[in-house]
């Protein structure tokens, strides 16, 4: 997997980010970028990626125990959210509106509170009020 950790990822409708920019220490190791250019390829919906930790390990050649570290990085960063699906495997949902528009400044309170309303609401939800609350930080 040689992807440079400067890659440049297509963010829709507003074109080039440096993936770099868009994780909080500014730091991913490179299965993870690979990962997350990969999730981002298969995100369908908007931002939903229906993918399992096993279509992760068959892609990339990793045991599971590398892909959980893997997905725990990306989540850390704020770039994807792992729900858990009752009785089978996770589904990936790409981070919306940070990488989806560029949005990923958002920083201290506006954050806490993105990521308070994240952990207690359905993802469905996320996706709705994500929007009215970029718009309100405008």
């Amino acid at each position: 997997m040689s992807h440079s950790s400067e890659a440049f990822y297509k963010i829709k409708e507003e074109g080039y980010v440096l993936l770099s920019e868009l994780t909080k220490s500014r730091k991913l190791s490179q299965n993870a970028l690979a990962v997350f250019v990969w999730i981002g390829e298969k995100v369908e919906n908007g931002n939903k990626a229906n993918i399992s930790t096993k279509d992760i390990i068959d892609q990339f050649n990793l045991d599971k125990t590398a892909v959980s570290r893997i997905l725990k990085e990306l989540e850390d960063g704020l770039l994807i959210v792992v729900e858990h699906r009752e009785g089978s495997d996770r589904v990936i949902a790409a981070h919306p509106k940070y990488w989806w528009k560029g949005r990923y400044e958002l920083q201290n309170n506006a954050l806490k509170r993105w990521i308070a309303d994240i952990r207690k609401k359905h993802w469905g939800s996320v996706i709705k009020d994500t929007g009215v609350f970029l718009n309100e930080q405008e």
